[in-house]
């Protein structure tokens, strides 16, 4: 069943949660806290299913905290904080097991929309990293350039996308491959045909539709 608490929900251990389709809604600093042992005892959570994660405490929150020696992987779910708060936070970091956080799907926002994925400045060095490969994204945050951590920082892996969706929110998608040589596709005609060689001899095809637009703004 749904859950109000003003305590924090501590994974210590790897395990799969999954939310199934319930809310788990906190007045403490962090509703769920994922943090490691050492850096041979990690802590490996995947979060999955329906269901909302909250915390309600204005004065400094997080949906999740991730601390030191965690690798959490986020596939669905909402994750919402209020104010000038950090959504998902990763708090602490060893390099010798950097804490990370990898979001495939769900939903995430903090009420002004600033710091929806944030690492605490120091932590970076320490190796502490997002890698997003899907979710949406709400209030103005676009994890492709996350001005929290400096403007034009980028959270989302190789090979995806931030695509604006009509009520302003932003969805991390696969960035459209439209063409190939060989083995080797490309993400624009213009990078693909930048590869041909001289001698004549390159098959380019294209693995999309094109446009008169396209073609000529490519080839010109």
């Amino acid at each position: 069943k749904d859950c109000t608490t003003t305590d924090y929900l501590s994974i210590g251990k790897s395990c799969i949660f999954d939310l199934n389709g319930h809310n788990l809604t906190s007045s403490a600093a962090a509703a769920i806290l994922v943090k490691g042992t050492s850096a041979t005892s990690p802590s490996v959570v995947t979060i999955t299913g329906k269901g909302t994660v909250s915390s309600t405490n204005d004065a400094g929150c997080n949906a999740v905290q991730v601390g030191a020696y965690a690798s959490l992987t986020i596939e669905d779910g909402n994750y919402v904080v209020p104010g000038d708060n950090a959504t998902i936070y990763i708090a602490k970091s060893y390099t010798s097991k950097p804490s990370t956080v990898s979001i495939t799907g769900g939903t995430f926002e903090s009420g002004n929309g600033q710091h929806v994925l944030n690492i605490k400045d120091d932590q970076v060095a320490n190796g502490a990293a997002f890698s997003v490969t899907g979710g949406t994204f709400k209030g103005g945050f676009d994890p492709s350039n996350n001005g929290a951590e400096g403007e034009g920082t980028s959270f989302i892996a190789p090979g995806m996308e931030s695509v604006t969706n009509p009520d302003g929110s932003v969805t991390v998608q696969e960035r459209p491959v439209v063409a190939q040589i060989g083995e080797k596709k490309y993400y624009s005609l213009a990078d693909a045909f930048a590869d041909v060689p001289t001698d004549g001899t390159t098959t380019v095809k294209p693995l999309t539709d094109l446009t008169a637009t396209t073609t000529l703004a490519t080839l010109k």
